[in-house]
């Protein structure tokens, strides 16, 4: 089960930022797992968290917060942009 949860947790962090549509669905695909509250499947995500003593209220959080922070970046000039554009801008 851990392998599971470890998997999920990858395909999320990996394709969070994508672009592409089929890395776009897995990042969808784990997403929508992580934040189902259906406990019918064996492995769905509270299932797992329960077996694993985990809190899958602090994953989702922790989860979200990252995903959150990595679009904040992504929409920040990068220091290296900022110096290309002023060099160009300078010539």
């Amino acid at each position: 089960m851990l392998a599971v949860l470890e998997d999920a947790v990858d395909s999320y962090r990996k394709h969070a930022a994508a672009c592409d549509p089929r890395e776009q669905a897995c990042f969808l695909e784990a997403k929508e797992w992580f934040w189902s509250d259906d406990r019918s499947w064996l492995f769905a995500f509270e299932n797992i968290c329960d077996v694993l003593e985990m809190n899958a209220d602090y994953l989702r959080s922790g989860l979200d917060r990252w995903r959150r922070a990595v679009t904040i970046r992504a929409t920040q000039p990068s220091d290296t942009h900022y110096e290309e554009a002023l060099q160009n801008a300078t010539a």
